[in-house]
């Protein structure tokens, strides 16, 4: 298995990130959602209890995303990674990369 056993059901399988979710592309779910982008925000959002999914890039500092992923955990929230920040940033509708991003609860 390509995710931590320790972790098992709340991380999405690093070797497959887009894994679909009621049909649906996770990554066109969180291009189409609200959403919040950034991680000063997104740790303010889920102390809110505010965040259904979170989405961290793999290529970001892990001094950065380590503490949202942690913060996620937690609380329960499935963490999903993402390859590259540029590819989150895209989802996100964004022109730079992004390290984190998360679907609102609506």
């Amino acid at each position: 298995m390509c995710y931590n056993v320790a972790l098992r059901g709340l991380i999405a399988p690093i070797c497959a990130p887009k894994k679909t979710l009621g049909g649906a592309d996770l990554l066109s779910e969180l291009k189409n959602s609200p959403r919040i982008v950034g991680v000063k925000q997104l740790r303010k959002a889920i102390g809110r209890d505010e965040i259904r999914r979170v989405f961290l890039a793999e290529d970001a500092d892990p001094a950065v995303t380590g503490p949202i992923e942690s913060l996620a955990l937690e609380k329960g929230i499935p963490v999903t990674p993402v390859p590259s920040m540029k590819e989150l940033g895209r989802a996100c509708g964004i022109a730079v990369g992004a390290s984190a991003a998360g679907l609102l609860n609506v």
